[in-house]
């Protein structure tokens, strides 16, 4: 039998390809609905994925393993917090923002259901890395669900959130969570591409508030497993990048 896969329990995964012209969006949930492990082009698995979610009753060995409904709580039901009602919306409401900017043909509608939702969407267009940027960007602005309007956004239209604290437990309902937030440490967008130079765009803090910078691979020796290439660019502080030394 093949038992590489134990002593690993608190490691399974299942991993599926985005189909090209597709965009899948990840927010705080798991999105891989149904596994099939004979497709091995599109998908991969933990070998010992199955067998391990039947031992702990997870799964009943039976029909389709259906990857989100088995491994993860419903979060229309599930809170992270014990002092907080569940906030499904934090999830649903940037994989809505999303599907609706790259793929609005679609109509899709927002849900506090993110199983309503599909794994990916076929984009309408061709999405450029400043699209993404912008994606990341959002506050909703001209939805019902534009962050600079409404009390919590304050005399300024303020669309920055403190997520937590008393008012959260006072009042009824869901606050808005877009995908830059106050407490973001940094955004990367990587480009790749036959035609495009392969760059990984990187803005600290807010991606909202933030500029994106390009690292450019070809700045790296093609040997040295990441190392500045020092002999075509030259020496100097600001080839570094680092957190730590200022």
């Amino acid at each position: 039998a093949d038992d590489k896969w134990r002593g690993q329990r608190g490691a399974m995964w299942a991993a599926q390809r985005v189909p090209d012209n597709h965009v899948a969006i990840v927010a705080n949930d798991f999105i891989i609905r149904v596994v099939d492990p004979e497709d091995k082009e599109n998908f991969m698995t933990h070998p010992g994925l199955f067998e391990l979610t039947q031992e702990a009753g997870l799964w009943s060995g039976k029909g389709e393993f259906d990857f989100l409904a088995i491994m993860s709580p419903d979060i229309k039901t599930f809170s992270y917090n014990a002092l907080l009602p569940p906030i499904p919306m934090y999830t649903t409401l940037r994989m809505w923002s999303v599907f609706r900017t790259v793929a609005p043909s679609l109509r899709i509608v927002i849900t506090d259901d993110t199983r309503a939702f599909p794994f990916s969407v076929p984009v309408d267009k061709q999405v450029t890395h400043l699209d993404v940027m912008n994606l990341f960007r959002t506050h909703y602005e001209g939805t019902a669900f534009d962050m600079r309007l409404g009390a919590l956004a304050g005399p300024f239209q303020s669309p920055n959130r403190i997520e937590g604290g008393r008012g959260m437990m006072a009042f009824p309902g869901q606050f808005a969570r877009s995908p830059s937030i106050s407490r973001t440490s940094y955004t990367m967008v990587g480009q790749t591409g036959p035609d495009i130079e392969a760059a990984v765009w990187f803005a600290p803090d807010c991606s909202a508030s933030s500029v994106f910078v390009p690292f450019f691979a070809r700045a790296l020796t093609g040997d040295s497993a990441g190392q500045f290439d020092e002999a075509a660019f030259g020496q100097g502080s600001m080839k570094e990048l680092s957190f730590t030394d200022g």
